[in-house]
């Protein structure tokens, strides 16, 4: 067993029974000991080193290690598991050397702390080094770490297995398994599940055999700001799920395939498909008096609604059922995320646009000066905004479009970008640079902002967002300003650094699952997938990845109608809002619409999850809306009947 202690005038740690695996040489194990040394006393940063000694035939001890505190740049600690029975250290230094492997012969869950060597070794350290733990990469620490590396590793993310739209590759241990690791709430094993993936795909690549082939550790910037969960480059993982489609998935894919056709053909034939809302009918916007068109909602007809006089709940079930021309979004959204008010005064709403602008103008200036005084949750922010917009997907036509600049305007920007490496800053696109303008200003504002108090600094995952409010706005920065921060006042809980909002938001999705389609939750149940780990995307970025862009702006015209308009609405109030939280209901729609295909063909939860991602970009978002809309009735209509004792969770979406 290894033992810890201080002996002899330096020694300040002694770590006994460690062996050392040379990267160059993994057959050759060299048996020693850690030795953390002082040069003086007191011991000083300066005067400290880490050795590894090894016994030589005369009883004296050599040094194959001596690495002084101040070169040592991070330290990879992986702790015994059920795949590795002792943990292993890799130690690299600020040139980028690395000393190969260290295991730890202890039996971790016998020593009296319950700590393995690594875990000694960090607590020996932490005295005369400044150590952070990567949040980015588990189990790695960085060394008095600069305030740019630490910015990349501080980043509060959420696991990039939730996000990534593919697969990643089998791991040692399943995710039933995995699940049922702990007896805490199915929710909570969602963040265990990525927690366990990452543990087991760091396990396998610590195998010195694994190691000899592949780089010990990449750099903290390459690896994690550029590899993130939106990295939209050529990369292609080649994980097996990747490669192979497996029958039952391909099986499944068709059945869908010819169940969407016949569909089709019902609606062609013009067969009721009124029979989804079951007893509860959807009011036509013809008993508001307006005759219903669908057409979108144009700019003319929107001015035309407000100079009416038109209340709130019905200009936003017109919005709801018809959507927004493109060219009127910019101007409809801010009044459905309410950073407007509708008025029939024309000149009430320049004047109030225009304070708008005034007050952007102003948060924009406050970062945006030489001698500008930051919170450090807005300076570390910089670098995490900057390497999610070098991410983003410029496909778009809109990005091939010329900046519309203001003559009048050539403020100097104070805010240095730099282009990704083997590029030029004219190689970026030039939309980019404004949109990281939009959230450092935003992220500026969210400090002063009591509805967004709970976010610190920037989250990814932000960028996808405010990308589709700035395309949806045509490059108009206050607008898309605006628009963001009435989103992230709706949004803002589920990039809670805790995760709390996104927890919340998965377990009222289960239950909706369990109240309206009991099948399908007993299905999820049987293959282990009530954790909804397939859901967590389509939550936290607002199905921004599943769609179209155009079709994306389309379900987000619908997803703000739904819920603004009256306060104080009842069951028995014909008017609006529709309900809270529409994207759950978005959700349940597209899991109801291929329930009966997984439940006759896949069988595993792995199968699940790959189909569940491969109807990514093949979905109509017209029969999505509709389904879900006829699900909003169906549980309005169930709680209209006492004998249906609604979880008061999923009432709340219905009644406030």
């Amino acid at each position: 067993m290894a033992v810890s202690e201080h002996v002899g005038e330096y020694d300040l740690w002694v770590e006994r029974d460690v062996v050392l695996r040379r990267v160059d040489d993994a057959e050759q194990d060299v048996d020693g000991e850690f030795h953390l040394l002082a040069q003086q006393k007191p011991a000083k940063t300066k005067s400290t080193s880490l050795l590894f000694r090894v016994p030589c035939g005369n009883g004296s001890e050599e040094s194959l290690v001596n690495i002084p505190l101040t070169n040592l740049y991070s330290i990879r600690a992986d702790p015994p598991s059920s795949v590795w029975l002792n943990g292993s250290v890799t130690l690299r230094m600020l040139n980028q050397e690395t000393t190969g492997l260290f295991y730890f012969r202890d039996n971790h869950h016998n020593q009296p702390s319950n700590k393995w060597g690594g875990q000694r070794l960090l607590d020996a350290l932490a005295p005369y080094v400044e150590l952070v733990a990567s949040r980015q990469n588990t189990g790695l620490y960085l060394v008095n770490p600069d305030k740019e590396l630490r910015a990349v590793h501080l980043n509060p993310t959420f696991d990039d297995d939730a996000l990534e739209a593919k697969h990643t590759a089998p791991h040692p241990e399943s995710f039933s398994e995995w699940a049922h690791l702990t007896r805490i709430s199915v929710l909570a094993k969602f963040s265990h599940v990525t927690r366990n993936a990452r543990k087991s795909r760091d396990a396998i690549r610590t195998s010195p055999w694994i190691r000899r082939a592949l780089p010990l550790e990449p750099s903290a910037t390459a690896s994690n700001a550029q590899a993130g969960p939106y990295m939209l480059s050529s990369q292609k993982q080649t994980g097996a799920l990747e490669e192979f489609d497996a029958a039952r998935v391909y099986l499944a894919k068709w059945a869908h395939l010819v169940a969407l056709e016949g569909q089709r053909n019902q609606l062609a034939d013009e067969i009721d498909v009124e029979s989804l809302l079951g007893t509860t009918p959807i009011p036509s916007i013809g008993e508001t008096g307006q005759k219903s068109s669908s057409s979108p909602i144009t700019l003319g007809d929107w001015n035309a609604f407000l100079d009416a006089g038109e209340d709130a709940a019905s200009l936003a079930r017109y919005v709801f059922e018809r959507g927004c021309a493109p060219d009127a979004r910019q101007t409809i959204w801010p009044y459905l995320l309410e950073i407007c008010s509708p008025t029939t005064d024309t000149q009430r709403r320049e004047s109030q646009w225009n304070g708008l602008i005034s007050t952007y103008e102003d948060i924009f200036s406050q970062w945006n000066r030489l001698d500008a005084n930051l919170t450090e949750d807005v300076e570390a922010s910089k670098h995490r905004i900057w390497i999610d917009c070098l991410r983003a997907d410029t496909k778009h036509p809109f990005f091939d479009s010329q900046i519309k600049s203001d003559p009048q305007k050539t403020e100097e920007i104070y805010w240095t970008r730099t282009a990704p490496q083997g590029a030029t800053s004219s190689v970026v696109n030039p939309h980019l640079f404004r949109i990281s303008e939009i959230l450092l200003t935003f992220c500026q504002f969210a400090e002063q902002d009591n509805k967004l108090h709970r976010l610190h600094g920037y989250v990814q995952g932000m960028s996808d967002l405010c990308t589709t409010c700035y395309i949806a706005c045509e490059g108009d920065m206050p607008k898309a300003f605006w628009c963001f921060v009435g989103l992230m006042r709706i949004m803002g809980p589920n990039f809670d650094h805790d995760q709390t909002g996104m927890r919340n938001e998965l377990m009222t999705l289960q239950k909706l699952i369990a109240e309206l389609c009991p099948k399908l939750h007993a299905y999820l149940q049987a293959v282990d997938g009530l954790n909804l780990f397939f859901c967590f995307r389509w939550i936290l970025v607002c199905f921004k990845r599943e769609f179209d862009l155009n079709d994306v702006q389309r379900l987000w015209d619908s997803i703000f109608a739904a819920t603004w308009g009256t306060s104080g609405h009842t069951l028995d109030s014909p008017h609006w809002p529709l309900c809270q939280h529409f994207e759950l209901f978005i959700a349940l729609a597209i899991l109801e619409s291929h329930a009966d295909v997984m439940i006759r063909h896949l069988g595993t939860f792995d199968e699940v999850l790959q189909y569940i991602h491969s109807l990514a970009q093949q979905m109509d978002v017209f029969a999505i809306l509709r389904r879900a809309e006829a699900l909003v009735y169906r549980l309005r209509g169930r709680a209209q009947h006492p004998e249906h004792n609604l979880d008061p969770s999923i009432k709340d979406l219905i009644v406030f």
